[in-house]
């Protein structure tokens, strides 16, 4: 972070003959020069606030290789777009990870992912629809809250929880596909969805008793 960096990002194969394998704490954070980042093919860790609040990035190629993105890694990009691919490697989505990258159009999450944490995606205003890979097994408190454009969401076959406030304050959301597999859905994970009036639920499954308050389901 006590460096200088603009534009276009490379981070390099080596560096002084080292392999380069992990972008650390905080190492761009509030860059607002950045524009674009190019990862090698070497790094594998992306770590805690490491590109939080480069407010001016527009472009983002994860590495294959990535197992690891740590809390806030890119939270608050504003400006970047498109779709963003996170490989199967990475088994965790890290708290906050993208939040509030308001600009990104989708996601897509590689089969092997298994855990998306708290507000991993919130307030990403651009996401239409979600659809998660059968690994998954967890969505985590306010993972996707506030993603006001989200009309569709698509669990998968692996999800067991969907934790408080998961999807929660997604005023356009209309469909949703709960798979048996789910065992939890938490206080308030479909609150204030006021445009979502039917949902299955599967036999069995514990709902907290404030789960679709405020939502068009009665």
């Amino acid at each position: 972070g006590k460096g200088t960096a603009t534009a276009d990002v490379v981070i390099p194969d080596t560096y002084r003959t080292f392999p380069v394998t992990a972008v650390g704490y905080k190492a761009f954070f509030n860059k607002s020069d950045i524009t674009s980042i190019t990862f090698c093919s070497l790094v594998t860790s992306i770590g805690d606030f490491a590109f939080g609040n480069c407010s001016y990035i527009t472009s983002l190629t994860l590495p294959q290789g990535l197992t690891h993105i740590g809390e806030s890694a890119f939270a608050s990009c504003r400006l970047l777009d498109g779709e963003i691919i996170i490989p199967g490697g990475v088994k965790v989505i890290s708290k906050s990870a993208f939040a509030y990258c308001m600009n990104i159009d989708a996601f897509y999450l590689e089969e092997g992912v298994k855990r998306i944490e708290k507000t991993a995606f919130s307030s990403c205003t651009e996401i239409k629809s979600i659809s998660l890979p059968d690994s998954i097994e967890y969505v985590g408190e306010h993972a996707f809250a506030m993603c006001e454009n989200i009309s569709s969401v698509d669990l998968g076959e692996g999800v067991k929880v969907l934790d408080s406030y998961s999807l929660s304050a997604l005023p356009t959301l209309k469909s949703v596909k709960i798979p048996d597999s789910v065992t939890v859905i938490g206080e308030g994970a479909f609150y204030n969805c006021k445009a979502l009036t039917s949902i299955v639920i599967p036999e069995g499954c514990d709902v907290a008793a404030d789960a679709f308050k405020y939502s068009g389901i009665k």
